[in-house]
């Protein structure tokens, strides 16, 4: 919570830096003990939901503006020059 507060959501901190917090800091955490996780769809949809929210915060972008303005997460995920998270998840299992 407070990553999004002082860093995700601020103007001045490129995207650049905000990648490597996020996948450096927050995916290493989420990922504490993937190795042995055995996923259902219902984890993997919330860990998707979990990716996504983080990957608009780190835009500015709302949920709301992704609605009405029809902006899809991939385009956000390559603004951001990050991945899907199952290439996370894959790579941490592997």
């Amino acid at each position: 919570g407070s990553l999004r507060r002082g860093v995700f959501t601020s103007k001045s901190v490129p995207f650049k830096a905000k990648k490597a917090i996020y996948t450096g800091l927050i995916l290493a955490i989420l990922f504490h003990g993937a190795e042995a996780w055995s996923l259902t769809e219902k984890d993997l949809s919330r860990l998707q939901c979990f990716h996504a929210q983080c990957v608009r915060a780190m835009c500015r972008v709302t949920k709301y503006q992704t609605w009405k303005k029809h902006i899809p997460t991939f385009y956000l995920l390559n603004t951001l020059d990050l991945n899907p998270i199952e290439f996370y998840l894959d790579q941490r299992q592997i």
